[in-house]
């Protein structure tokens, strides 16, 4: 009985939680690993993620980083695990951490943000992101989906 009764406070506090945790509208298309989001995209998993947009993200890596300002406002902030506080990086248009174990927020008009690794990122803007590996993505009125081994495209649109 403690195992249903647990299993049911989990399951709508999962459900309250999707509720105010959203920011932002998003629309999943009919079928297909095609998303249509309107303001953001969460995702958690293990493998390659690459993301084309404009807005923000936040993302925690265990892995490889390479992000490319193709926009005029560009900021990329870093924290590892170790730090208490955020760094701002502004070494150029292009910004590359390879081993990085830790927090990145990336601010900008147009960047792409390459990542391998073991991640978890909230995108919210406007953009596309492809995942290819093992894990779980959402926006806030679709459904959690896998990522594919063989890759999955999004979209992410404005609110």
């Amino acid at each position: 009985m403690k195992f249903k009764r647990t299993s049911t406070v989990l399951a709508l506090a999962a459900v309250a939680l999707m509720a105010i945790t959203p920011i932002a509208g998003a629309q999943e298309t009919d079928g297909g690993p095609d998303v249509a989001g309107k303001g953001w995209l969460k995702a958690r998993g293990t493998g390659n993620a690459a993301i084309d947009m404009s807005g923000k993200i936040r993302v925690y890596i265990e892995g490889d980083v390479a992000i490319t300002s193709l926009g005029d406002r560009f900021r990329v902030k870093l924290r590892t695990d170790r730090a208490q506080d955020y760094v701002t990086e502004s070494v150029g248009p292009d910004v590359v951490l390879n081993d990085f174990t830790g927090w990145l927020v990336v601010t900008g008009s147009h960047f792409v943000i390459d990542m391998e690794g073991s991640m978890k990122f909230k995108a919210i803007g406007k953009g596309a992101a492809y995942l290819e590996g093992n894990g779980l993505y959402k926006t806030r009125r679709g459904l959690v989906r896998p990522w594919d081994p063989a890759g999955v495209a999004a979209r992410i649109h404005p609110a």
